[in-house]
């Protein structure tokens, strides 16, 4: 969805049903902020369920692996080349991962959402450590989540001014604007793991829920740009949100399980990362001026795309992966931990699953 949408927004021949149809795809990025809180809070539900205890420290500092060095890898490619193309002056903020909350965001733009993933992996662990020990038995803490789900709204509501329409940067980027799907995937992977009546209540309801949300999206969509701005980005949320439910203990169909899926899921933040520069040169040296050109343009950008994703993943991502599991690899079995808490009944069958 990211992709074709950057690569519609490049292209040098502008059609407006491709366009129309593509333009979606800049909320991608919100499916993989649910999909990311999902993730997150799988792990550190997991952690306190199995050794009583998560550490915070370790926690945070294999998602720093996981993800900060592909990130530097992808930024000095980025900047050498802006360096190269315009002469820009290096921006320090990218190096403390601020960029997000600049006006305009010059160069290596989808750099914002890791802005906001990496703000989230530290605070999260230690609010959810906070919560954990207010209501040991988490017995209201899915409300508190689900509350906290609504501050982004509030504060867009709140930001509402002439820079909601310039050029991409704060006003769309920053972190406390833009986090409501990362708190959503954490919410659920709390009721998954903890409360598994409230769960099940969720699957039941997940249909109406995409619906309740296109409508809202819809209705969104035809507003004031103020309107647009405060609720829009909430719906795609929902819907994003609602899909995960309903999506997430069904066996994958035979596309889910294939290995082309596998690869391009493996490769997936590599090719994150990379592809703007790779569409970016591409379109920097052809000019389609036919149908016919057009085509095989694109057909160069894809394997331009898919070639330096790969690469990128096996050289640096890899790389990356490798010095995770070697300098802090999961928490052993065997690990010391303080005993777990007694969980309600209702907890304690959610948690007899089987592990990954």
């Amino acid at each position: 969805m990211v992709v074709m949408y950057h690569l519609v927004c490049l292209w040098p021949v502008q059609r407006d049903l491709v366009t129309a149809i593509t333009r979606f795809g800049e909320y991608g990025v919100d499916l993989f902020f649910v999909l990311s809180g999902w993730l997150i809070g799988g792990l550190f539900w997991k952690e306190h369920t199995r050794f009583g205890n998560v550490q915070i420290p370790r926690f945070i500092l294999r998602r720093l692996i996981r993800t900060i060095p592909p990130y530097l890898a992808a930024l000095a490619l980025s900047y050498a080349a802006v360096r190269i193309a315009r002469g820009d002056p290096f921006d320090w903020h990218y190096l403390f991962l601020l960029q997000n909350y600049d006006t305009t965001i010059p160069y290596f733009i989808v750099s914002w959402s890791l802005c906001v993933e990496e703000h989230f992996y530290l605070v999260m662990p230690f609010a959810a450590a906070l919560l954990i020990r207010l209501s040991p038995r988490l017995r209201w803490v899915h409300w508190v989540l689900l509350a906290l789900a609504g501050a982004p709204l509030l504060f867009r509501a709140m930001n509402i001014g002439p820079d909601i329409s310039a050029a991409f940067g704060f006003a769309r980027s920053a972190t406390h604007l833009r986090c409501e799907g990362l708190i959503l995937g954490v919410w659920a992977s709390l009721v998954c793991h903890y409360r598994p009546s409230v769960w099940r209540w969720c699957q039941r309801i997940s249909p109406a829920g995409m619906l309740a949300a296109i409508a809202w999206v819809a209705i969104a969509s035809f507003q004031p740009v103020s309107l647009h701005y405060v609720f829009l980005y909430t719906g795609v949320v929902c819907f994003h949100f609602f899909l995960l439910i309903t999506v997430a203990e069904r066996k994958p169909l035979f596309a889910g399980a294939s290995r082309v899926t596998f690869w391009l899921a493996a490769t997936s933040y590599s090719l994150y990362l990379t592809h703007q520069l790779a569409i970016h040169t591409v379109l920097g040296f052809l000019h389609p001026k036919s149908p016919v050109q057009e085509i095989l343009v694109l057909l160069v950008v894809a394997l331009l795309v898919a070639v330096v994703a790969l690469l990128f993943y096996l050289m640096v991502e890899k790389t990356s992966l490798y010095f995770r599991q070697r300098f802090t690899p999961p928490r052993a079995a065997t690990s010391v931990a303080s005993p777990a808490r007694p969980m309600p009944v209702e907890l304690t069958g959610a948690v007899a699953k089987p592990g990954p």
